[in-house]
């Protein structure tokens, strides 16, 4: 439901009303109701067994680490467990579909209800929560069509949303807040393009101030948050001119071309009454008493948004590099190796310093992207900080710590911290010895400057000139070649003050 205060927009008069159906695949080693590999890329057709076949005589058998990642989401989302819940059958006939049907939820899901908290002034109310298998995956070739049945029987969970969304905006980011979650929460590695996270979209139209909604469509497997926004917009719009025509809409699935932009008829009304659904007479009811719900709420992480607040609220950090380790597991790995640390001790202080430079110059040289799917993993972090081992491109959170003390005391500029960090990612070295043998530290004899600064006028007649003259910008690009020929090690406030001194000197003695 949206915040009361926010307006609702409308199109050419109609209100759209917009529900969602995600569906995520568990990361479970094994399918739902048999042993076979749950994995992504093998052989077609290789990872299957006559439980996921449906081979006559081959009897399902329930995966118990699907329950408890099903739970999980469950939990981070609000959502009641039911103590029994049921399995039931869903029928249609499709090529991907070896039995000929769907072991579902139906009637008694193992949750209901719950709350995606997308923004300030969104929170979507779910449906339900259900457990199901996933079919196998069609290939259309140029002149044929093959089936891999590798995908067959594995572990989904079917969120619902309550039709509570009005913009297609909204519906993306009601999307990316799931994504976000069942990555945080380790139940799913969200890759959208191998189809572990996909999204259904559902869309209906009414005259705006109508108590009832319009006639829906469906749009099915949109696995992008891009995709799923433009086949909102495109669906809205087709509705609007459908409707401004007198013409009425035609419950329908459709699927959605992201070449075109474009949606395109797939099937014509469907409801649950088409599934002949009853419950699976090989599989018993669902037991989950409040033990194994302890046991399992237990084990559920901080959530993504509940780490940002924390990180400003708490911590001091920035909402623009907050929102950065949010997003990133990787980086927030580091952040909170480094938060922990105890030799040295991070201060409290040094936290925002600490998320910047590991939102900007650690993930820089990182080389990586850090962006959908990027598992923590991807960063190297030693963390035996009792370990003498030099590692080259891997971070040693005791020499993070460190360089952001040295940066703090005043001991080293910025610019020499810059140079510290790259050269500790190549060769693993500490901070300290590093800073030793590039003679790094911050230089404050005036004598030592004052004849790094005569170097550089000297070598710089014309920005000198300039300066005299009154161009008051060569100031900047003096002090920057005198910091250059320092080698970044030069103390910048004493810098300035000996820089402008001898140009006063210059100038008074050239009148």
């Amino acid at each position: 439901m949206r915040h009361q205060d926010t307006p609702i927009k409308t199109y050419s008069g109609f209100v759209p009303t917009i529900g969602l159906e995600i569906h995520c695949r568990l990361n479970a080693k094994s399918k739902l109701f048999c042993g076979c590999p749950n994995s992504y890329g093998d052989t077609p057709n290789t990872n299957v067994c006559p439980v996921c076949l449906g081979l006559p005589g081959a009897l399902p058998r329930l995966n118990k680490t699907v329950v408890e990642k099903a739970m999980l989401f469950a939990f981070a989302v609000d959502g009641h467990v039911a103590e029994k819940s049921e399995f039931s059958r869903k029928q249609y006939f499709y090529p991907d579909l070896p039995k000929g049907y769907q072991i579902t939820q139906f009637e008694y899901p193992y949750c209901l209800g719950g709350k995606l908290l997308v923004s300030n002034r969104l929170c979507v109310d779910l449906e339900r929560v259900h457990i199901e298998e996933d079919a196998g995956k069609n290939i259309h070739l140029d002149d044929a069509s093959a089936v891999d049945l590798n995908r067959a029987g594995s572990a989904l969970i079917e969120i619902v949303t309550k039709p509570q969304i009005h913009s297609p905006e909204d519906a993306a980011a009601t999307f990316r807040f799931v994504y976000d979650i069942v990555r945080a929460i380790g139940v799913c590695d969200g890759n959208l393009e191998e189809g572990s996270l996909r999204c259904d979209l559902n869309v209906s139209l009414a005259k705006e101030g109508a108590t009832e909604l319009g006639t829906r469509t469906e749009v099915k497997n949109l696995n992008s948050f891009r995709n799923l926004e433009k086949a909102c917009n495109y669906e809205i719009m087709r509705h609007v001119d459908t409707l401004l025509s007198g013409e009425k809409i035609i419950q329908q699935t459709v699927g959605f071309d992201a070449s075109t932009g474009k949606t395109f008829t797939q099937r014509l009304k469907e409801d649950s009454d088409d599934y002949r659904y009853f419950p699976d007479p090989d599989l018993n009811e669902l037991e989950i008493d409040s033990a194994w719900k302890e046991e399992t709420r237990a084990k559920l992480p901080m959530l993504p948004h509940e780490v940002e607040r924390n990180l400003i609220e708490v911590d001091g950090v920035s909402s623009e590099y907050a929102g950065i380790l949010k997003d990133k597991k990787s980086l927030y790995s580091l952040y909170i190796a480094c938060r922990k640390n105890t030799n040295p001790v991070m201060p409290q202080k040094l936290l925002p310093e600490l998320a910047k430079w590991l939102c900007t110059d650690i993930q820089k040289l990182s080389s990586q992207e850090l962006d959908d799917g990027v598992e923590q993993n991807q960063l190297t972090l030693q963390t035996d900080l009792g370990s003498s081992k030099k590692c080259k491109n891997s971070w040693n959170i005791s020499h993070i710590c460190e360089l952001l003390l040295q940066l703090n005391s005043g001991k080293i500029s910025a610019r020499a911290g810059k140079k510290v960090l790259a050269r500790m990612w190549d060769t693993g070295q500490d901070p300290s010895i590093i800073i030793q043998e590039e003679g790094l530290l911050k230089q404050t004899d005036t004598g030592s400057i004052l004849k790094i600064v005569k170097e550089t006028l000297d070598a710089e007649q014309q920005a000198t000139l300039d300066f005299l003259q009154g161009n008051q910008k060569s100031f900047g690009f003096l002090m920057g070649e005198s910091m250059k020929r320092g080698r970044g090690s030069l103390d910048p406030q004493v810098l300035r003050r000996v820089l402008q001194e001898e140009l006063d000197a210059r100038n008074a003695a050239s009148t």
